[in-house]
């Protein structure tokens, strides 16, 4: 009977335990704090410091309780205190309402139980070290952050901004230059493209630039920092409309001369069958003129899918990817102009257009009409999951359409007369 009473004595005592003292405590508990950073007044969340990298830090930081009745709850507990400060040291100071008072350094602060000395009248904190250094212009560190146990982070932490003069500079004259570089750009693609777009980021860039340089001369880097951040976002957006205004003219560059090309391509298979109609080569330089002419339309009709391709590019906004692709389309395009254009000079002398004098008075050169190309659609959502495999999809799809729906129709000779 008696070992049961024990058994059950121990394990109320067990489970009392950490209910002794262990009352929760909110801010309301608390008096504002009294702070100073290096001798000057901080008042949290209306105070903003500034310091260098490097530069010696020297807080005190005094917590006192809100009423009587308070200095004998926020004892009995610990008070624990970190920091972003390099090389930190902390000493404290706990006076009680009697008088008595306990000095110590760490970073825990435990109050002792202090019914017995009429309460805690305050907390003296003294914490010194140096800002950090920092890899970018302004940083935000916590120099002295309070946990106060069955109370969480309730007192008020003081935050100090470390900034790098030389790299608020840099970071500025950088911005400085590429916004210097597109405006070159927009100018230079002014009536080329649409560069609607561009010029709205770039006159964003511009605001914000001319903001920061003032706010900087004036010392005011938190704002500084702000409207260089913004400078830096519009300069970011500019950089990637800069390569959607390369892809688009550079499309159009492909275009035209893919149809001009395209032209040409087609007069010369009307020369081939006119030449071949009336027996004007004999058959092994009409075999020659068959395969020239097959071999450069292959090509062709190969750089008219790497078209579609670029548009469907463009279209999924991956304007790096069209921009390569056009790129190398129009490397090809210069490969086989030259080629079509020698052929079709060299069938060209072969016949004689006939023609009346009032005809050719009145209405020129033959024209051969063609008609607008069209370009196999791409549901390009999918890129992002199928990768290679949708680029191989994209040019079997291509080649399908160009070959039900040819970029060409052919002209018999008998329209051209």
């Amino acid at each position: 009977m008696f070992k049961r009473f024990f058994i059950f004595l121990a394990t109320l005592l067990i489970f009392a335990v950490p209910v002794l003292g262990a009352e929760t405590l909110t801010k309301d508990n608390f008096a504002e704090p009294e702070i100073k950073v290096n001798n000057k007044t901080y008042v949290p969340n209306e105070t903003t410091l500034v310091l260098n990298e490097n530069e010696y830090v020297w807080i005190s930081y005094i917590i006192e309780p809100k009423t009587d009745d308070d200095a004998t709850k926020i004892d009995e507990r610990n008070y624990d205190i970190s920091t972003e400060l390099s090389d930190a040291s902390m000493k404290y100071r706990i006076v009680f309402k009697n008088g008595a008072s306990i000095s110590k350094s760490g970073f825990t602060i435990s109050v002792p139980d202090a019914d017995d000395l009429d309460g805690v009248d305050m907390i003296e904190i003294n914490l010194t070290g140096y800002t950090p250094t920092i890899d970018v212009r302004l940083k935000e560190i916590t120099a002295l952050k309070i946990r106060v146990q069955d109370g969480g982070y309730i007192l008020p932490a003081v935050i100090i901004y470390v900034k790098d003069d030389g790299k608020f500079t840099a970071d500025l004259e950088n911005a400085k230059s590429k916004y210097n570089e597109l405006k070159d750009f927009l100018a230079n693609y002014m009536g080329k493209a649409d560069v609607t777009t561009l010029r709205n980021y770039l006159d964003m860039v511009g605001d914000n630039l001319t903001l920061a340089e003032e706010n900087l001369n004036e010392k005011d880097y938190i704002n500084a920092n702000k409207r260089l951040s913004n400078a830096e976002f519009w300069l970011e957006k500019a950089e990637e409309e800069k390569v959607a205004v390369e892809a688009k003219y550079l499309f159009s560059l492909a275009d035209k001369r893919i149809k001009d090309i395209g032209e040409n391509i087609n007069k010369i298979d009307v020369y081939i069958e006119e030449i071949e109609k009336k027996e004007l080569v004999n058959t092994s330089v009409l075999i020659d003129y068959k395969t020239r002419y097959s071999s450069l339309k292959s090509v062709f009709d190969d750089i008219t899918t790497d078209l579609a391709v670029a548009n469907g590019y463009i279209s999924a906004g991956s304007y790096e990817d069209a921009k390569a692709k056009l790129e190398n389309i129009l490397s090809k395009l210069d490969e086989i102009e030259s080629e079509v254009n020698g052929l079709l000079s060299e069938l060209s002398s072969l016949v004689t257009v006939i023609t009346t004098t009032t005809q050719e008075s009145s209405e020129g050169s033959p024209q051969i009409e063609l008609p607008e190309i069209e370009l196999p659609k791409i549901d390009w959502k999918i890129v992002g999951f199928y990768g290679g495999i949708v680029a191989g999809a994209i040019v079997v799809v291509a080649l399908a359409v160009i070959g039900l729906k040819k970029y060409m129709k052919r002209r018999r000779w008998d329209e051209l007369k």
